[in-house]
């Protein structure tokens, strides 16, 4: 039960809506957005040249590793 619920908390808008579809257009998890600010505030001061493609890969990988841990499969492996 406190998964359900800790996992509910970081869907801000489901205190307020209920989603009934698994489309695309769900709901966005406060996480991800947190994330995604983050990486555009380092574009905007850091630039994006090829150190910012870099920085894309390695957490491209970390998402890959991370998918693979929570489904108990070995990550696939890079397509260099």
């Amino acid at each position: 039960m406190l998964r359900r619920v800790s996992l509910r908390a970081a869907f801000p808008v489901l205190d307020r809506r209920a989603y009934l579809n698994a489309g695309t257009c769900g709901p966005l998890p406060r996480g991800a957005v947190e994330a995604a600010q983050a990486e555009l505030e380092h574009g905007l001061l850091e630039g994006r040249a090829m150190a910012h493609f870099e920085r894309a890969q390695a957490l491209r990988a970390r998402l890959r590793e991370s998918y693979a841990a929570g489904s108990a499969r070995p990550p696939p492996t890079s397509r260099s």
